[in-house]
């Protein structure tokens, strides 16, 4: 969802007299812009500083606000927030809501005309819009979507679609992935987020919600609606295909630096892609989980500069990037959620982690977390939550 490009930190010389001497580096915005901190939905956030497993045991709670209730049978729920600029975007059971990011002062909200018919939409921020996508919950041999972006709070375009299977944003350009397995229909369709124009599409094809540094990877489906063997690298802005190789990957994530790709391959082992070319840097069975077109994603790996992480049923491993090798492997009192990674800790939607060794910190954390600007922010049962350390 935009590019892959972390929030830059700037370094200034400050000349006193004759010496001159490096001043503290600029703290990043808090930002949190997909669902996967990302584009990449690496779930790595690498600017959280503040709170680490010697910070994590002071954790107080800022402010709270109880997410807007169902007035009718519904389908949306809540999800994390999305953040940037001081304001938390965040789903609930009527449509979208906006709080700001240091008080929970309610700052819009937005009602889908149908709730019953939408389940809660993937969001992400594109510069200054907002950006949704939903899939309709009622049917499955006819379904609808629609893509919506938000400008302040004031619907910008709405585009009704078929069929949504994933999601992306990135450079500005919403990427939409559809399925219907009872018509047999895949396809792809790219969209300006500025103003909803159609900027490329492919036929007969898939794709997960995750861009590494502009770039997509594409699986075929032959004429039986099966991967057809083959994957291809798509430029998210044009469509035009970088390469192609004899695989069908099914991405998970990308790393932190946007050159690498962890995808499912055919035969359910984890593979680490190389972006530039598809190159096969490592390769290693795992359990596979969902197929990722059954739904978004199977949405239980995360990644940072040195290791994966994955979660499964009650167990949450760290893989090391570099290799694949299995570095440590902890086993939850309870099912584990998505992993989040910030400030060397791993949240599993229970029992925190230190990423470094899988130990747990004593704290647990239930529900859906991000953690940006030295605030975490929780949903859970309804409740949105910030915390920091006091």
């Amino acid at each position: 969802m935009p590019a892959r490009t972390p929030a830059a930190v700037l370094s200034l010389l400050l000349a006193v007299g004759a010496a001159a001497a490096p001043a503290a580096a600029a703290p990043a915005p808090p930002a949190w812009e997909h669902p996967g901190y990302d584009a990449g939905d690496s779930y790595h956030n690498p600017h959280e500083s503040a709170i680490t497993a010697t910070s994590i045991g002071r954790l107080v709670r800022k402010w709270s606000v109880r997410l807007r209730p169902a007035t009718a049978e519904t389908c949306s729920k809540p999800s994390a927030p999305v953040l940037r600029d001081g304001t938390a975007f965040v789903t609930d059971h009527r449509g979208v809501a906006a709080y700001a990011a240091g008080t929970g002062k309610a700052v819009w909200d937005f009602d889908w005309d149908e709730p019953s018919e939408n389940f809660a939409p993937r969001l992400a921020l594109s510069d200054h819009l907002l950006v949704g996508v939903s899939t309709d919950c009622q049917s499955t041999s006819n379904p609808h979507g629609r893509v919506t972006v938000w400008a302040d709070g004031k619907l910008r375009w709405t585009l009704p679609l078929d069929g949504v299977d994933q999601a992306v944003v990135d450079r500005g350009v919403v990427v939409i992935a559809q399925h219907d397995a009872a018509s047999g229909f895949a396809d792809i369709s790219a969209y300006r987020v500025f103003d909803g124009r159609r900027l490329w599409y492919r036929e007969r094809a898939g794709t997960a919600g995750v861009s590494a540094g502009g770039t997509l990877l594409v699986f075929q489906l032959g004429p039986d609606d099966t991967p057809s063997g083959e994957s291809s690298a798509v430029d998210v802005e044009t469509g035009r295909t970088l390469w192609t190789r004899k695989q069908t990957w099914y991405v998970q994530a990308a790393g932190p630096a946007a050159d690498r790709f962890y995808a499912v391959d055919g035969t359910g082992a984890l593979a680490a892609v190389a972006r530039a070319d598809g190159r096969v840097v490592w390769r290693t069975p795992i359990e596979a989980g969902a197929d990722v077109r059954s739904g978004w994603r199977d949405d239980l790996l995360a990644a940072d500069r040195d290791r994966v992480y994955r979660a499964h049923d009650r167990t949450v491993e760290a893989l090391d990037a570099a290799t694949g090798r299995r570095l440590w492997s902890t086993r939850l009192p309870a099912g584990a959620r998505q992993p989040v990674v910030a400030g060397g800790l791993v949240y599993t939607g229970g029992a925190v982690l230190k990423a470094a060794d899988g130990e747990p910190v004593g704290r647990s954390l239930a529900g859906a977390v991000v953690v940006t600007g030295g605030r975490l922010y929780q949903v859970d049962r309804d409740v949105l939550t910030a915390y920091a350390p006091a």
